[in-house]
């Protein structure tokens, strides 16, 4: 492609030719004269003279413009040989007539290869006739589309194998006609990192996490689209803005010092704190903050992920609140066993003693009134805190809805009243029964009516809350109406959702009402919230109505003591208080009563004497009332049947055994006619025998 013109020799051999000529005429001229002659060849010296001058200056340019061109090709080899990029030329057809060694590497041809082939043995098929194309109409028109310009492309190796590569095209002009300089790189390992960061970026983009990157002095950069969902606040909001927009001041300013002090020292910083969205709503995070620093050492960025947390807190929040229920439930169960003995004692000394009428003075008469009556209070809430720790009804029932809000406004009626919140009970006529769990129901309407006692003290301070039932179509319904702010349609939408609360952090879990839901739904029934105008809000509970035949005026005549004269009792009861009541109480109407202390008492005496009936305390030490059953049922099975379990809680154990084995169970306390009527009931004493 590159050629050297030497002309030198064709010169030479010009001047010698016309110097023999010159001489030749000057032999022929001899007979002249001597001076005509001396002045030619004066003459004939000055002008070889000036040849020879001529010819010597014309030599020396030719060979520093040849060594200038020689230079030229020298650098031009140089700098495409030491090229990491692949130089090709082709001429107007296409054809190569250049590579250099760049071309070669990467290409894997040699030199002999391809010199004179088609550049198009170099692409793959599929751009092999564009290519043709444009190159004939660059050499028709003179225009060619990737002149100057940067494309990417693919590229065919001698071994079959596509890669990626760029390319930047050039023309030049010479004497023989036009030809074509292609650069081109390699970009596999460019392409393979953009593919890198492109699954780096979708992963960020896409992740349910928040990711921030902030400068290093903390100013927002960037923020994925979690980061929109979270907090509320938009991309273009966030950036040049401070982490700071998010702070709910929760925690102290120590917090953040250390925080800062951390990620500043180069540390990676990791925790949870509460931040607040746009919105004001305030939620739990879970960051971690990592230093990003630059190729010189120095910290530049600063990258946050954070996970939001608040469900995970929430759940937390209810196992601890199930916990603390737990144990409630198992300090409740065991203080209501220790309330109940003496309330027992207390109950049935003082309807004894109500039972002489007359006989009492009217002061003592209404004492003893005012004691039974507190005392039957006290056994109404002792059931109904037995009944929240979950320690019995766990059975469905069929339950009279009344006695279900009365269970539940008996344990909110202090708070209520120093709250300032007024109820209102209107309960429809004739009975209204429903078949459900006791405390499940009453943690539905609990939870409705915490909820709105917590709206209207946050409104206005006060408020009244209003129940009332009404039976329609088959069904029982309670409405619970508040005088609280009506409910916004955003909330209205996700009242009954799992974790939603519009309560602060800390006063609530957002699962109460949720419970709720599930309750009802799974007792058959629908619950459901509706604004009344702009002055408050009611909730409607809809329940089956129990299909059981119960006339809604039915009266209940009171049944008479038991025939127990000369029946023989076995009495087993550890409280003293409770045992002397009962032997008075059985004595009384002819019994003859023997009583032990414990179990293990009790079977000592049961060898001994065939009992008629045989009424035994459930908890009593050494051995207790399940176990004095169970030697009756393989020893004394007849007097099994006649055997009477008294306990002051009605767990899923004492259920069970109930219904396995038929034991009758009364629970404490107990009135007379309770007790009676248990007596007249059990297997083998029918109503009406008389004792032997």
């Amino acid at each position: 492609m590159f050629k050297s013109i030497k002309n030198e020799g064709r010169f030479e051999a010009s001047l010698i030719r016309d110097w023999n000529a010159v001489t030749s005429r000057h032999r022929m001229e001899t007979d002249e004269g001597a001076e005509k002659r001396e002045l030619v060849e004066a003459s004939l010296l000055g002008g070889i003279l000036a040849l020879l001058l001529a010819f010597g200056l014309f030599v020396f340019s030719r060979k520093k413009a040849g060594e200038k061109l020689k230079d030229c090709e020298r650098r031009y080899q140089s700098l495409t040989e030491s090229a990491n990029d692949a130089i090709i030329s082709a001429d107007k057809a296409g054809n190569i007539v250049f590579l250099n060694k760049g071309a070669m590497k990467l290409f894997g041809y040699e030199e002999n290869e391809v010199m004179g082939m088609a550049l198009t043995m170099l692409m793959p098929e599929r751009y092999r006739k564009a290519h043709s194309e444009g190159i004939a109409r660059a050499t028709s028109t003179g225009q060619f589309k990737m002149l100057g310009k940067t494309m990417e492309l693919c590229g065919l190796k001698k071994d079959g194998v596509e890669f990626p590569l760029e390319i930047s095209v050039a023309s030049w002009n010479s004497g023989e006609g036009v030809f074509f300089n292609a650069i081109i790189r390699d970009i596999t390992k460019r392409r393979e990192a953009e593919l890198e960061l492109n699954i780096l970026r979708n992963a960020v983009e896409q992740a349910a996490e928040m990711v921030v990157i902030t400068d290093h002095n903390g100013a927002i950069e960037y923020v994925n689209p979690a980061f929109e969902r979270l907090t509320g606040y938009s991309t273009r909001e966030a950036i040049g803005s401070n982490p700071r927009m998010l702070t709910s001041g929760r925690q102290p300013r120590e917090f953040y010092e250390e925080l800062w002090g951390n990620i500043k020292a180069g540390r990676i910083w990791f925790g949870q704190l509460i931040n607040r969205k746009k919105s004001g709503e305030e939620y739990h995070e879970e960051m971690t903050i990592s230093p990003i620093k630059g190729e010189d050492g120095k910290i530049s960025h600063f990258m946050a992920i954070t996970r939001d947390i608040s469900e995970n807190m929430a759940i937390r929040n209810q196992l601890i609140q199930a916990e603390k229920l737990s144990s409630i439930g198992t300090l409740v169960s065991g203080v209501a066993h220790e309330m109940n003995n003496p309330l027992t004692a207390i109950l049935g000394y003082s309807e004894m003693l109500l039972s002489k009428g007359g006989d009492l003075p009217d002061d003592v008469a209404k004492g003893l009134g005012v004691i039974h009556q507190q005392a039957e209070r006290t056994s109404k809430i002792v059931r109904d805190l037995l009944r929240f720790s979950r320690k019995q009804d766990v059975e469905k029932t069929s339950l009279e809805i009344s006695d279900v809000l009365e269970g539940v406004f008996s344990l909110q009626a202090h708070h209520l009243r120093t709250t300032n919140i007024e109820c209102l009970k209107e309960y429809g006529a004739g009975q209204m029964r429903v078949f459900g769990n006791m405390s499940q129901l009453q943690q539905v309407f609990l939870n409705i009516i915490q909820n709105g006692a917590h709206e209207m003290r946050r409104a206005h301070g006060k408020g009244v809350m209003a129940v009332r039932t009404e039976m329609r179509d088959g069904e029982a319904l309670v409405l619970l109406e508040n005088d609280g702010p009506p409910i916004p349609p955003d909330v209205m939408g996700r009242l009954f959702d799992p974790f939603f609360t519009t309560k602060g952090v800390g006063e609530g879990t957002g699962l109460g009402l949720s419970i709720s839901y599930g309750i009802v739904k799974d007792h058959g029934g629908r619950l459901w919230a509706e604004n009344i105008g702009e002055s408050g809000v009611r909730f409607v509970v809809a329940l089956p109505l129990d299909g059981s035949e119960i006339s809604a005026n039915r009266t209940v005549n009171k049944p008479s003591g038991p025939e127990l004269s000369g029946r023989c009792v076995l009495l087993v009861e550890d409280e003293q208080a409770v045992r002397k009541w009962l032997l008075t109480l059985l004595r009384k109407n002819g019994a003859v009563v023997h009583s032990s202390k414990n179990g293990k008492e009790a079977i000592e005496l049961i060898k001994k004497n065939d009992y008629d009936l045989i009424i035994s305390d459930l908890k009593m030490p050494e051995m207790d009332g399940f176990k004095v059953g169970n030697w009756l049922r393989e020893h004394r099975p007849e007097q099994f049947r006649r055997f009477i379990l008294i306990t002051g809680t009605i767990d899923s154990e004492v259920v069970e055994y109930s219904g396995n084995f038929g034991c009758r169970v009364l629970q404490k306390p107990f009135s007379q006619d309770e007790l009676f009527a248990s007596i007249r009931e059990t297997s083998g004493l029918p109503s009406g025998e008389k004792p032997r």
